[in-house]
């Protein structure tokens, strides 16, 4: 018999605004489900609760799933009744954003959930790499003084003091 497999599955995560991870800042996740079994996937679940320190999940995208259904909240990835071919990549992303204000060292990890498919086979819950936020970009604390130094205490248009 023909079975999937989806253990090589894997997730990534990056920064969207670049650098360091800060408060605020999009973080963009890409499950890659990967079949590498001898039959295709059909009835694959895909789940993924995101991290309490991140908020507001949008911007699904699918490509390579078939004809799946996607039913996520704002904390939540649901896809359901995705086919993978053998050999191919079911590939979602999903964007949340860092919770604000969030102490500097705060981990942020995130695994998701794939379910064996409807053949059998083996699932994966594949995990990206824990991030941790920074302190934001420190801003210089600058003090003006001004001193007069003129006898009459008087200020004329075009004078030096």
């Amino acid at each position: 018999d023909a079975t999937p497999n989806l253990s090589t599955s894997t997730k990534t995560v990056s920064d969207l605004d670049g650098g360091n991870v800060l408060p605020g800042d999009i973080l963009r996740y890409t499950i890659t489900t990967m079949n590498t079994g001898n039959g295709q996937a059909t009835g694959v679940a895909i789940t993924d609760t995101i991290d309490t320190d991140t908020q507001n999940l949008t911007n699904v995208t699918q490509s390579n799933c078939g004809s799946s259904t996607n039913s996520s909240t704002s904390t939540q990835l649901t896809i359901t009744g995705a086919t993978v071919q053998v050999g191919t990549n079911c590939v979602i992303t999903f964007d949340v954003s860092v919770k604000s204000p969030l102490s500097v060292g705060t981990a942020i990890s995130n695994s998701a959930t794939i379910a064996a498919a409807s053949e059998g086979g083996t699932g994966a819950t594949p995990s990206s790499t824990t991030l941790y936020t920074a302190a934001p970009p420190s801003t210089p604390n600058l003090v003006v003084e001004h001193t007069e130094d003129d006898a009459d205490n008087t200020v004329f248009l075009n004078q030096t003091v």
